[in-house]
């Protein structure tokens, strides 16, 4: 995390940065705006950094979700998935039934 903390600026990898202040993700010379919903989760996965578990983690986030918000949230987290593809040191990993972790290559 860099900048100032209305700017934050997430350093996902030597290629990669995200700028949740204007939903931005920049991956090389490419930049993608995101959609709000897929800039909220970028941010979750930036900020904790740690395995989410659907029923802890979103709930926090998002409140508690029906199974219709569910289906959204793996919805958007393909979405994610495929802009996140242009850096493959970036990954999303599901565990079935449980949640989502981000990987970022180690420091």
């Amino acid at each position: 995390i860099t900048g100032h903390p209305s700017e934050k600026i997430y350093q996902l990898s030597p290629n990669s940065c995200f700028y949740p202040a204007n939903s931005t993700l920049e991956i090389g010379d490419q930049r993608y705006p995101l959609k709000t919903m897929l800039a909220e989760l970028l941010t979750i996965f930036a900020k904790i950094r740690i395995p989410l578990y659907r029923e802890q983690s979103f709930a926090e986030d998002f409140g508690t979700m029906t199974t219709r918000q569910n289906k959204s949230v793996t919805g958007f987290i393909s979405e994610l998935r495929k802009i996140l593809k242009a850096d493959t040191s970036l990954k999303i990993r599901s565990s079935y039934g449980k949640g989502y972790c981000f990987s970022t290559p180690e420091k």
